[in-house]
């Protein structure tokens, strides 16, 4: 089948192959979340330089590249393409992060619900992530005793997702996507150069994995641009496997470019086969599964932390499965209506420039806006509101603190009186009357330009524990409290 026919709907399944790879990263993440023993998934034992987790979120860039770059050429409205985009991510990030910093954080927490919200852990935690920027991973002394203690690592690939997708509109408006060989030249000078110059791009945003990742976006780009001359069979899938075979004896690099274009091109025939075409789903559950998925099984490792990864697959993935549909049917569906509704709303705007007769009909348009709006306020008035005025927010930042984590009952970084010491960088100027709070426990501190050290009592680390740790500076008329982090104690 040419790919180009391929795309059209009714001739594939992609929603299936999106909510296996889905179901494949909590598969991947299991065996990392909780001890496994030394086990691996079906894929690690099976390749030695991938796992179930990354394939599948190959799968959804390569399918995303190839959709999304595909949808820009089709129709080259940057208005409609940035509204489509934004409204496919956002409204259930919003909701997911609500539910993540204001259900789960204070119900997982070690902390009061009081201390929990006197910080700006949870406030930053939900503007942070939602900004895409700067991403803040953990929650006040929420899971700090797994061995990952991110709430919801799966949410590193959006900001990656959302730089593709500005990558796509800035090619289009420049033009780029008008000729095919100059679309082809583009995204493989892109490629290349991002592999040539890595080392000197930003080590956050662009490590190994997210290169390969951004890799394969592109690769389905160049799918979509060349999409009348590729044709999808089952006798070139098979060539291709058999092709495979002798690779398993040259240089790994060159076994593992033959076992990503297999894994593309095998995607991409599963996709459009007659089976998968019969299972039609009822939604695009994917999305939702994927970024519930992560948190699903941060608690279900809370609640069982002595269960294997088999133990948490069994109860995370039916739960992140359900979180997928009901995000679907209440939160992207809609949204995803919306965000269309509104585009053609604006576009035929623009278009005609019968703004005033039409002034009405866009207000009522923006209505549901303001829902997200509110959504979007209420995480800074609920804690500014639930602090009452007694700590300033988000004035001291803590980098980095240590020892961590220690042995009960043992002195740790012991000091010339025979008492233990820990210490706490920060990314601003403390005053000289900070101190360390220490399990609610104020500790005899000293302070430096850009760090503060305590002496800190036997009885406070004689027994195994998660500890909160902060510092709190006083003011004439308030105190300053920088957000907690937690002081492990086995």
């Amino acid at each position: 089948m040419n790919l180009r026919e391929l795309l059209k709907r009714g001739n594939n399944n992609f929603d299936l192959i999106r909510l296996l790879a889905a179901c494949g990263v909590i598969i991947g993440h299991a065996y990392a979340i909780v001890p496994s023993g030394g086990r691996h998934d079906f894929v690690a034992s099976l390749l030695p330089f991938d796992y179930a987790g990354s394939l599948s979120v190959y799968v959804f860039f390569m399918l995303s590249g190839m959709l999304v770059t595909a949808s820009y050429i089709d129709n080259s409205n940057p208005l409609r393409f940035t509204l489509a985009r934004v409204f496919r991510i956002y409204p259930a990030l919003i909701i997911c992060l609500l539910l993540s910093a204001f259900a789960a954080g204070p119900l997982f927490t070690k902390l009061s619900v009081h201390d929990y919200f006197s910080g700006s852990g949870a406030n930053g935690y939900f503007y942070h992530n939602l900004s895409l920027n700067n991403m803040q991973w953990e929650l006040p002394a929420v899971f700090q005793t797994h061995i990952y203690k991110s709430v919801n690592g799966s949410l590193w690939t959006l900001p990656l997702e959302m730089h593709m997708y500005m990558l796509v509109l800035c090619l289009g408006l420049s033009g780029v996507f008008a000729r095919t060989a100059t679309a082809n030249f583009a995204l493989t000078l892109i490629a290349g150069l991002t592999a040539l110059y890595h080392g000197k791009i930003s080590a956050e945003m662009f490590s190994p994995e997210c290169l390969i990742t951004a890799a394969f976006f592109i690769a389905g780009g160049l799918f979509a641009i060349n999409r009348d001359r590729v044709f999808i069979t089952g006798r070139t899938l098979l060539i291709l496997c058999l092709a495979l075979v002798p690779l398993k004896l040259a240089p790994q690099l060159a076994f593992r470019l033959g076992f990503y274009i297999v894994l593309i091109y095998g995607t991409l025939w599963v996709a459009g086969s007659r089976y998968a075409r019969n299972l039609k789903l009822p939604g695009d559950y994917s999305y939702g599964i994927y970024i519930y998925g992560f948190i699903a099984q941060q608690i279900v490792a809370e609640l069982f932390p002595a269960r294997g990864p088999h133990f948490n697959i069994a109860l995370a993935l039916p739960s992140a499965v359900l979180l997928g549909m009901l995000s679907w049917h209440i939160v992207e569906k809609r949204a995803l209506a919306y965000g269309k509704d509104l585009s053609a709303l604006l576009c035929g705007l623009f278009a005609t420039g019968t703004v005033k007769p039409a002034f009405k009909i866009l207000i009522a348009q923006l209505k549901p806006l303001a829902v997200y709006a509110v959504l979007i306020a209420a995480p800074f008035l609920l804690v500014r509101g639930y602090s009452n005025g007694v700590y300033a927010q988000n004035g001291l930042l803590i980098t980095a603190f240590g020892p961590t984590p220690v042995k009960a009952g043992v002195v740790f970084n012991p000091q010339p009186n025979g008492e233990a010491a820990m210490w706490i960088k920060t990314a601003n100027t403390m005053g000289k009357q900070a101190e360390i709070i220490f399990d609610g426990n104020p500790l005899e501190s000293t302070v430096y330009d850009d760090h503060i050290t305590a002496f800190v009592p036997k009885t406070l680390y004689d027994r195994p524990g998660a500890y909160p740790v902060y510092i709190r500076e006083l003011h004439t008329d308030h105190y300053e409290k920088s957000p907690t982090v937690t002081f492990n104690v086995y």
